[in-house]
């Protein structure tokens, strides 16, 4: 199964380029042959003019969005893609960093919780709206990430104080676990430049999901990043390589990796009409996501959300009407968490997960006893 890989809104690893607040990976199936006639019919069809047909080149007049259009109708059915809020996709990583390290030996029972979700939209509804650069959370936490300041995010929630009791916990459980949290985000002294690049997360998934029962033959448009990852991961990458895991969570059986029959091969779009068809599905839809309000947009944004259903939604996305909803089982559980895992951590910071385990434990067969006394 052929497939072409191309994204829209890549800034690297500066997620909060506010021009480009989105990043959108696209991975089509369609033979070189068939892209190659489909292309050649969009150029005479819409005369379209120059040697490659680009995204951003099409928005800008009537045919090429009429080209755009006939293209989702022609493909939508052939294509997977996913979209990522950057600055939340940086919150989503503030778990990943800040509790993780803390809760890995237990991790499952909290993302089932939904705990990680919880912190994410908590973080980006509390922080995403600051205009001081100095007291900005996101900025001092990429840069921590970045490997540029490792001690600016502690030092900024060791000295500030927090009106929201929430946060404060946030601030007090990152600054007493500031050595476990530089240990995990450093390989041999170093910060891993990969950490805050998407499109490796967005390639990876993508191939997942068309890899299920598939052999892949992939070809990527040139990116130095993925280059970097795919070479530096050649295990997973490798050709002939699959496997899966059952996922306790009810989704069945869930790949981890995909069956590839040669190397992923990096191309440049001018010569592979396959990518330029990609680059036409994720720059629309960058375009279509940063302009909502647009006619042109919500037709794009139709075709969209049956795409992203039909893909298996990874999308990342704020959610604070779901996960910060007071009276949730997801808002509920994180707030006890946040309370007892600072409050755990103040008594003792090695020991903080099985205190807390043993006391969720302690409380369920409470309250266990509670309903049997009940029944009686």
């Amino acid at each position: 199964m052929p497939i072409y890989c191309d994204e829209s809104g890549y800034t690297g690893i500066n997620l909060l380029t506010e021009s480009q607040p989105f990043f959108v990976y696209a991975a089509l199936n369609v033979t070189e042959e068939d892209a190659a006639v489909f292309q050649r019919h969009l150029k005479t069809t819409y005369r379209l003019q120059g040697p490659e047909l680009k995204g951003v080149n099409l928005l800008g007049s009537a045919s090429g969005r009429r080209a755009i259009i006939e293209l989702f109708n022609r493909y939508s059915g052939q294509v997977k893609m996913s979209y990522y809020h950057k600055k939340y996709a940086l919150a989503c990583k503030f778990f990943e960093y800040i509790y993780e390290p803390v809760l890995s030996n237990n991790n499952q029972f909290f993302y089932r919780m939904r705990f990680q979700r919880f912190v994410a939209n908590l973080i980006f509804e509390a922080f995403n709206n600051t205009t001081d650069d100095a007291a900005d959370v996101f900025l001092h936490f990429q840069e921590m990430l970045r490997g540029n300041d490792l001690n600016g995010l502690f030092g900024l929630f060791s000295s500030s104080a927090y009106p929201e009791d929430l946060i404060r916990y946030v601030a007090e459980f990152t600054v007493i676990h500031q050595e476990r949290i530089l240990d995990e985000i450093q390989f041999d002294g170093e910060v891993a430049s990969w950490v805050l690049d998407l499109s490796q997360t967005a390639l990876y998934d993508l191939l997942c999901k068309w890899g299920v029962g598939q052999d892949l033959t992939v070809v990527c448009d040139r990116s130095k990043s993925l280059e970097e990852t795919v070479a530096k991961y050649e295990q997973l990458y490798a050709v002939g390589r699959e496997k899966s895991f059952w996922n306790p969570l009810g989704e069945g059986e869930v790949p981890l990796t995909f069956t590839l029959t040669e190397p992923i091969r990096f191309a440049n779009s001018r010569q592979v009409p396959g990518l330029q068809l990609a680059d036409i599905f994720a720059t629309s839809t960058f375009w279509a996501l940063k302009h909502p309000e647009d006619e042109f947009a919500t037709q794009i944004l139709r075709y969209v959300e049956t795409i992203i259903s039909q893909t298996g939604n990874s999308c990342i996305l704020p959610q604070p009407d779901v996960y910060l909803q007071p009276g949730s089982v997801e808002f509920a559980f994180g707030v006890t968490s946040l309370q007892k895992l600072t409050r755990f951590s103040v008594q003792n910071k090695n020991q903080v997960l099985e205190l807390f385990m043993t006391d969720l434990r302690r409380k369920v067969s409470a309250y266990n006893r509670l309903l049997a006394a009940r029944k009686k």
